[in-house]
């Protein structure tokens, strides 16, 4: 993978890989509570009978064959939750147990942890980082902007809003997509030839908006395809990859 386990022990633990290693650090036992961190249970916290923002992180262990609980909210049973004072130090879902079973939040950068710890993310290639950070962060924003005009914006509102979205944050998304492969034409993946955390972000926006027929935004944006040749058929190389977790989950609107 783009970042192996053995690649990723030796640019965490080798001072020729990290210049701030501390004198005396004692790599092999480094590198040991590394893969045991790996090789502990993850839980994952977040709202049933949605995919939402976390749908990128699950994914990711799916493709690389991670088994993972997942727990899932109603509105009122995380509100109570919050009200018990046990909703994380940010108060927010999702929640990600993971590395000695510490509950940890904010979703891009446990993507971005996870990824580093499974092959998706690497942290010492600096300008690969920069797009893919870019990509993902665009990706969240989408999400962002998607989810207001779904479920925050009154229904005589919508079509206007869903039309904004697609003219405005979505078509400059997938240009930047389009405008990669147009300038790298034989490469499999938006950020090389290998899947990044960025190819997740990206079939989350793909199979749960463009291509998710019970999503309301489906007819709005899926024409966009048509106009981005390339990006549409990445989305098939995409699908090949990420296709068992696509099937086996429930159908959902976002």
């Amino acid at each position: 993978n783009y970042f192996s386990k053995s690649t990723m022990g030796a640019a965490c633990c080798d001072s020729s890989q990290d210049t701030n290693l501390r004198p005396g650090v004692d790599i092999s036992l480094a590198r040991k509570e590394a893969d045991t961190m790996m090789s502990q249970p993850i839980k994952i916290e977040y709202f049933g009978g949605s995919f939402g923002r976390v749908d990128p992180i699950r994914q990711m262990l799916v493709h690389k064959s991670v088994d993972f609980k997942f727990i899932g909210y109603t509105p009122d049973s995380w509100a109570s939750l919050k009200e018990s004072g046990n909703s994380g130090e940010m108060g927010g879902l999702p929640i990600v147990h993971y590395g000695g079973g510490q509950g940890r939040q904010q979703t891009m950068a446990i993507l971005r942890s996870l990824g580093a710890m499974h092959g998706y993310y690497n942290p010492s290639d600096w300008k690969t980082c920069a797009f893919v950070d870019m990509v993902a962060e665009s990706y969240n924003d989408v999400f962002n902007a998607a989810a207001k005009a779904m479920l925050f914006t009154p229904d005589e509102e919508k079509p206007a809003a869903f039309e904004a979205l697609r003219d405005g944050l979505v078509k400059k998304f997938m240009h930047i997509c389009e405008t990669r492969f147009e300038q790298n034409a034989a490469q499999m993946f938006i950020a090389s030839d290998e899947m990044t955390i960025a190819d997740f972000c990206l079939a989350s926006f793909v199979f749960n908006t463009l291509k998710n027929e019970l999503s309301p935004l489906q007819p709005v944006l899926s024409p966009m395809l048509l106009k981005f040749p390339l990006f549409t058929a990445y989305t098939k190389r995409l699908e090949k990859e990420v296709s068992a977790h696509i099937e086996r989950r429930p159908k959902a609107p976002l």
